[in-house]
């Protein structure tokens, strides 16, 4: 229900400021919007869920969701309250998926890649949901009514944070078995900073997509229902990779296979980019959602894996940090290419951006 609600208004936010006339060459800053205020909480809350347990986040996540879902429904309009609106659902969205994920490395002990391609799947499934929000909103408009969509949100944020309440976390350590510090120091190990660096390239890439495809969509007049069903048809991409991750890891191992997926997802981003056909279109997002689906858990086990005791809240946020870092700097980045040459810039750009950090993925595994 988190990713469905997130994955619905991200793209909700975009058609709105399309609306107030933001330039493509500045929708970057919406990402920036839902990363800052993340990335400076982000080892505030990994601290959080090694003290207080899983139980605790989560649900002051879910609340804040539903919080924002209200802001952006009953709020006023305009470009500052869109920003402020993104960030605080940034916050909500850090504090659930630590929770959930320092949930699910305790309950998958020993199993971690299963246990994670499971859980993404569950996400995949409400990331292909969200967008199809969208698309039944939007029908044949080029930029839909996001009245409704906002209203969904609020309906499942609200059931997330009553079904936080029953969520079983893993045994708290006594503090004493906690290292004291940071927890950048983790980063020392050159392993798990290669994971959170990978993993911040693929999280950035996954969110362009979020951004720029409806962009993209804007600038070729193409219907919003089209727009919506090929995001959904990204996360279904990357929901039925998942089923079977673990089963790649053991034929490949997961240097290989990580490679193999950051190489697909620049494959398909360049393609959508290049080819102006829904058949490209629709293609390129199931071999973008099929690549970065691979990679995902797999940054998610590995991190959990070299995590050391009693610190895995911690090194989650880390990758969740990397992420959030990534999410600041590449959108906005790659967001200079949007001026004068449009969203297929900003997409090969990212595909290029993919194509490099496989080289890096290779050697930190």
């Amino acid at each position: 229900m988190i990713q469905t609600v997130s994955f619905s208004i991200r793209p909700a936010a975009t058609y709105e400021g399309l609306e107030l006339g933001i330039p493509p060459a500045l929708l970057g800053s919406l990402s920036a919007a839902y990363a800052v205020a993340p990335l400076l909480l982000a080892l505030s809350v990994g601290r959080a869920v090694d003290r207080l347990g899983e139980r605790i986040v989560l649900t002051c996540g879910g609340a804040l969701l539903l919080l924002t879902c209200l802001v952006m429904l009953l709020g006023p309009s305009g470009f500052g309250w869109l920003v402020a609106s993104l960030a605080l659902l940034g916050v909500a969205h850090l504090m659930s998926v630590v929770g959930e994920q320092t949930a699910v490395a305790h309950l998958g002990e020993g199993r971690t890649d299963a246990a994670f391609g499971r859980y993404t799947f569950a996400s995949s499934a409400g990331q292909m949901l969200g967008p199809l929000a969208i698309s039944i909103a939007g029908g044949s408009q080029s930029r839909p009514d996001i009245g409704p969509v906002l209203i969904l949100g609020t309906v499942l944020a609200a059931a997330a944070t009553v079904l936080s309440l029953f969520i079983k976390g893993g045994p708290r350590l006594p503090e004493v078995n906690r290292s004291r510090g940071t927890g950048f120091g983790l980063l020392r190990d050159a392993r798990l900073r290669g994971a959170v660096i990978t993993s911040g390239v693929v999280m950035a890439s996954v969110d362009i997509t979020l951004v720029f495809l409806p962009a993209l969509g804007d600038e070729r007049n193409l219907p919003a229902a089209l727009v919506g069903t090929a995001l959904a048809v990204r996360a279904a991409a990357s929901m039925t990779v998942r089923l079977t991750v673990w089963r790649l890891v053991a034929w490949l191992g997961r240097g290989v296979t990580i490679a193999a997926g950051m190489t697909l997802a620049a494959a398909g981003l360049v393609a959508i980019a290049a080819i102006d056909s829904p058949t490209a279109l629709m293609l390129g997002a199931g071999a973008v959602g099929a690549g970065l689906g691979v990679c995902q858990p797999l940054t998610m086990s590995l991190v959990a894996d070299l995590a050391p005791p009693g610190r895995r809240g911690v090194a989650m946020t880390l990758r969740i940090f990397g992420n959030r870092l990534g999410l600041v700097i590449i959108p906005s980045a790659v967001g200079v290419a949007a001026t004068g040459a449009g969203a297929p810039a900003v997409l090969v750009s990212t595909g290029l951006l993919l194509g490099v950090a496989t080289l890096l993925a290779r050697r930190s595994t």
